[in-house]
């Protein structure tokens, strides 16, 4: 197994991402390299967008909040008859040949423009038998990449996204992504004690079901009918049993409003409720 990561040099969070992936690959030991989408077009194209990218990034920010609703609101323009679809795919010829002297069999895409890119690789050159995959770094799934045509996607859980987002905006003193990670932690620290609680009182539930049962039916023998109504009475009042067993392989799952709720109680802010 050797391993392309297709990344693009239009924000950090997309190298970011690439260079984890990275980590975990060495980490591993299987061969992996990273590269520049952009470069593949050109080596002038990937200057010119990058020294762009990082300009705008620092003089005018909220342009990038601009670009990407207009982006959500027309995905028209990237569409397989858009221009930019267009260009992005005409790198194809060049990752072919990049791809096939490098040996590459695994390409990982950590930018929607590098899932299009392996898209048109794919569909230009049939016979290229590599697996490709998508994971995802904006905590949501760009415009483009529902254009794409890879094996696998990594898209980032609601509670991640929630996460982010929340602290964000109500956790203005701590740093990404530390304080989403916590944020995280916490909530799932908060849901196993929940079901671990759940599991108990499931637990004695059926204890004291089984032992009602029992005595109703030694009533029931006696010809004590009274009593024997009197403890099917008690049975019926029981709460349910949830079914939820404890099990070291129990999968748990960690909601948005399992994140909300820890939002609240760090801030005081009812943040489930606006």
């Amino acid at each position: 197994m050797k391993v392309l990561i297709l990344t693009c040099h239009t924000g950090e969070g997309h190298n970011s991402t690439a260079a984890a992936v990275r980590d975990v690959f060495d980490a591993n030991g299987t061969p992996c390299e990273s590269a520049d989408t952009l470069a593949f077009l050109s080596p002038l194209v990937s200057r010119v967008v990058r020294r762009a990218h990082e300009r705008i990034y620092r003089h005018i920010p909220k342009a990038f909040s601009t670009f990407y609703r207009a982006a959500e609101q027309k995905p028209e323009a990237f569409e397989r008859r858009s221009l930019l679809y267009f260009l992005l795919t005409k790198g194809a010829k060049k990752l072919h040949r990049f791809v096939t002297e490098g040996g590459y069999d695994t390409i990982v895409c950590t930018h929607a423009f590098s899932s299009v890119l392996a898209t048109g690789l794919l569909e230009q050159y049939p016979d290229c038998k590599v697996y490709t995959a998508f994971v995802a770094t904006d905590y949501t799934c760009s415009p483009s990449v529902k254009e794409s045509r890879l094996n696998v996607y990594f898209i980032p859980d609601e509670a991640i996204r929630e996460a982010v987002s929340l602290s964000v905006r109500y956790i203005p003193d701590r740093f990404l992504p530390d304080k989403a990670i916590d944020l995280i932690d916490e909530a799932a620290a908060k849901v196993r004690i929940r079901h671990v609680a759940t599991s108990e009182e499931d637990e004695q539930t059926k204890d004291e079901r089984q032992r009602l049962t029992g005595e109703k039916e030694t009533a029931i023998a006696n010809g004590d009918l009274e009593q024997a109504a009197l403890l099917r009475d008690r049975i019926a009042t029981l709460p349910p049993i949830t079914g939820q067993k404890e099990s070291k392989d129990t999968a748990l799952e960690v909601r948005r409003e399992d994140v909300a709720q820890v939002v609240t109680g760090w801030t005081g802010i009812p943040v489930h409720s606006l």
